[in-house]
């Protein structure tokens, strides 16, 4: 017991405890506890046991395991024989009967202690036991990760790394309460604010583990993007049964021993397991600055490379910043070089069951879709792992997001007429390159400032990670999702079941935030006019001061933007949009008619029927938003009543004419016409009954 609790390196001082805190201190407590709370409820439902065995097979580890256990059984004897037990409340010494409190930090130093045997124990006779990898243990009581202000108990760095957070294999976080069941939601939504931190810090992540210390107990939590998994190794202190009748120590269970030592032997296992076998699907042990794919749609595999390969390598230069939530879908961005251009690569996790993103690229390539990244490289690195699959993109650098763009130069006076410029093209070029997403048959359903980008004058949409195929859009989907291992069918299908729940909710159009009907190429022009409206926003006030972008409740966003949109006189200032040119206010004129109006008059009302979305296309609208040359070719002759899909209606023999900004609504409504068009994107029409109008919402006629 004596030699458990000595001063040493390994034993730390206790977290101080004041019976006075400062005000900001629990302040901070509070703001932090809050965290965790919203944290948990997050993950409600998301969080299941798992056994070791299950872990294993996952992992593709049984065999393995079962080979080191079965060569290790007298490995870390001479700890396990030292080890203290804890019984009522207090540690006690096997051996000498001695006993100290049981507190956290004690308890951290039991571990600390383990720990540090164990990486120094003598492996001659135990090759299946020697480290392939060395981490770094260090105790975080009382310093916080560098660049946080989190103190977990314990942290394993990968070593030759500077510590910090994009460096941690592993947290330890210990309670001296033991938790059979349920954790209280406070110490798991701390548990998975660590597990936050390492999935935003390290974009190489299969699962993030942390392992809890709670009493006796070991146990391992895995936060994966399908939720958390818990794996109980078993207890690394002994268990008395009672007092000896002829010695002052205590006595434990038969099991006791061997109890201890396959706990510590199962954590030494994981604890031997190199980066790229326990957590990552690429080594990181050394910073990773290239990295290098062997890429075939479904199965590509990546390594970490050297210099040697960097005319073939991806050549990382930094991370673009990007919110990661603890569980489900995630999205990771490295810039950097391949072969002499800027790209940027791309990691997605995203369900098993939805349409991987590079799939979505490879339709609209066969479509000779404008406007969309080039891609140079893809495929998928992990088929499923707990539900999840895991892509990689490689592409074309299309510069900074117009979101951003405004944001960085909108302040500057001098800046005013160039941006506003920029948005007009945005308007133009994005608007053409939904429509022939459109008719090669993607909808994108997640258009926002920050999926239009601009470089050198290009706007490019990018991000079509929700996108998704029409049912009779592409002729080769099925053999698309040959290449890339789904069920066509069963993909579509899950794919409608989120129309109603996928996107941006700040830029989300009002029928998609009322969940109503089928998602179409006009919800995605709906999306386009907010983020315009957005970006053009921050040559005034910026988005947080305009009512218009304070929305953050789906339930009543939708009867908001209504009553936002329904003055044409006032509504660009509800948005923060001032002192715009002709052409630009042509512009938003004709998306204006084209989303809130039909024949003439506002419909609001008739955006929250639940029957059918009466909005339609007149190419003289189109005209003034598109302008001449991106016009003609996007209505080219060529395509005939076959190939159009909802939306595109032909030519009316009128000539065009754009209405001024300010003067009166008018626009032709479009005729009406026998089509084959799948059901998913018809235009019901004017004619068809309504339903009964929701109580207290007037519908218009």
């Amino acid at each position: 017991m004596d030699r458990c609790f000595k001063d040493s390196v390994q034993s730390t001082p206790a977290r101080p405890h004041n019976d006075a805190k400062p005000a900001d201190v629990v302040f901070k407590e509070l703001k932090a506890q809050g965290r965790y709370l919203k944290n948990t409820e997050r993950l409600e439902g998301y969080g299941r046991e798992m056994d070791l065995t299950e872990l294993l097979e996952t992992l593709n580890m049984r065999s393995e395991y079962d080979r080191y256990m079965t060569s290790t059984n007298m490995l870390f004897s001479d700890i396990v024989e030292d080890m203290c037990g804890l019984s009522k409340g207090v540690f006690r010494n096997i051996r000498t009967g001695k006993t100290t409190a049981a507190s956290e930090n004690n308890l951290m130093a039991l571990f600390n202690i383990a720990v540090h045997e164990m990486s120094g124990a003598n492996f001659d006779a135990y090759p299946l036991a020697q480290p392939a990898t060395i981490y770094r243990y260090e105790d975080h009581q009382t310093t916080s990760i560098k660049g946080t202000d989190m103190k977990p108990d314990g942290v394993f760095y990968y070593s030759g790394l500077k510590k910090s957070a994009d460096s941690i294999h592993f947290i330890v976080e210990a309670k001296i309460s033991q938790y059979v069941n349920e954790l209280p939601p406070i110490i798991l939504g701390q548990i998975a604010e660590y597990a936050g931190l390492i999935w935003e810090e390290q974009p190489t992540r299969v699962f993030v583990p942390i392992l809890f210390i709670h009493g006796p107990n070991l146990t391992l939590f895995l936060f994966s993007r399908s939720g958390y998994y818990r794996v109980e190794l078993g207890v690394f202190l002994h268990r008395f049964v009672g007092e000896s009748l002829f010695t002052p120590t205590m006595v434990t269970t038969r099991s006791s021993a061997a109890d201890v030592s396959q706990c510590l032997r199962s954590l030494w296992f994981f604890l031997c397991q190199p980066p790229h076998r326990f957590g990552h699907f690429v080594d990181v042990t050394n910073r990773c600055r290239f990295l290098l794919f062997t890429s075939a749609a479904g199965a590509a595999k990546v390594r970490a490379a050297t210099t040697e390969d960097r005319n073939t390598a991806f050549e990382i230069n930094l991370r673009i910043k990007r919110n990661v939530s603890v569980h489900r879908r995630a999205a990771f961005l490295l810039k950097g070089t391949y072969r002499g251009k800027p790209a940027v690569l791309k990691f997605s996790w995203t369900p098993a069951d939805r349409l991987p993103e590079g799939a979505i690229y490879e339709v609209l390539s066969l479509g000779k879709v404008e406007g969309i990244p080039q891609i140079y490289s893809s495929g998928v690195l992990i088929t499923d792992f707990l539900g999840y699959r895991l892509e990689y993109l490689m592409m074309e650098d299309c510069g900074e997001s117009i979101g951003e763009y405004f944001r960085r130069h909108g302040k500057d006076p001098s800046n005013a007429e160039n941006l506003r410029n920029c948005a007009s093209v945005a308007i133009r070029q994005a608007t053409a390159s939904l429509i022939f997403a459109q008719k090669a048959g993607v909808l994108h359903r997640d258009i926002s400032a920050g999926n239009i980008a601009l470089r050198d004058g290009t706007v490019t949409v990018i991000d079509w990670g929700y996108a998704k195929v029409l049912p009779t859009g592409c002729v080769q989907f099925e053999d698309i999702a040959s290449r890339w291992g789904f069920n066509p069918s069963t993909v579509q299908s899950v794919e409608k079941m989120h129309d109603s729940i996928t996107g941006t909710p700040l830029f989300m159009g009002i029928r998609v935030l009322r969940g109503l009907l089928t998602r179409s190429l006009i919800d995605d022009m709906e999306s386009l006019f907010y983020a315009i409206l957005f970006s053009l926003s921050y040559l005034t006030k910026g988005p947080d001061e305009c009512p218009g972008f304070e929305l953050r409740d789906n339930s009543t966003a939708a009867f908001a933007k209504i009553g936002l949109v329904s003055n044409h006189q006032l509504y660009l200032g509800f948005f923060g949009v001032k002192h715009y040119p002709d052409g630009t206010a042509t512009q938003l004129d004709a998306l204006y008619r084209l989303l809130f109006c039909h024949g003439g008059q506002f419909i609001g009302g008739e955006l929250l029927r639940e029957d059918r979305d009466i909005r339609g296309w007149d190419l003289d609208i189109m005209h003034e938003i598109l302008g001449d040359e991106l016009h003609k070719r996007v209505y080219a002759p060529t395509i005939n009543d076959n190939d159009t899909m909802f939306g595109h209606v032909k030519p009316s023999k009128r000539k065009h004419e754009s209405a001024p900004s300010g003067k009166g609504i008018s626009m032709t409504p479009p005729k009406k016409r026998k089509s084959k068009r799948n059901k998913e994107n018809a235009l019901p029409s004017v004619d068809a009954p309504m339903l009964r109008p929701r109580k207290g919402v007037k519908y218009t006629k």
